[in-house]
């Protein structure tokens, strides 16, 4: 019984010889654009699609009100900070906050675990202007 062996081959159908090693500038150099086979391997594993691996974000959001008391524990808020919305005692300021969350897709062997719950966007509308806050 004879073992044909296969012979690794670019897109073009060029042979391979060696996708081990490429041709740098100098020892710890930047890659030279002549390594083709290299710059081929890369841009296909990077655009690689795995079915098992990918992953939707889910959440939900939520729309209120945030009132400042004005104080920080028993001092006046303006002495850290010069933002209405936080030295204003009273002023109603409608927030949105969207949460998300990393799970699993459908077609993954395992059941959906949520990771990384967290309030992902938090949007004050302020007489000052939007505030944006992420995480």
């Amino acid at each position: 019984m004879t073992e044909e062996k296969k012979t690794l081959t670019t897109r073009q159908g060029h042979p391979v010889w060696d996708n081990q090693s490429l041709r740098s500038v100098g020892e710890r150099g930047p890659a030279t654009l002549e390594n083709y086979q290299f710059i081929e391997k890369i841009t296909h594993f990077d655009r690689e699609r795995i079915p098992e691996r990918v992953v939707h974000a889910r959440g939900t959001a939520a729309h209120g009100w945030f009132e400042a008391y004005g104080k920080i524990g028993d001092e006046p808020a303006s002495q850290y900070t010069r933002a209405k919305v936080l030295t204003k005692a009273g002023v109603r300021t409608p927030v949105f906050l969207r949460f998300s969350t990393v799970i699993g897709g459908k077609e993954s062997p395992r059941p959906p675990v949520t990771r990384a719950v967290s309030p992902s966007s938090s949007t004050p509308r302020t007489a000052t202007g939007t505030w944006s806050a992420t995480t």
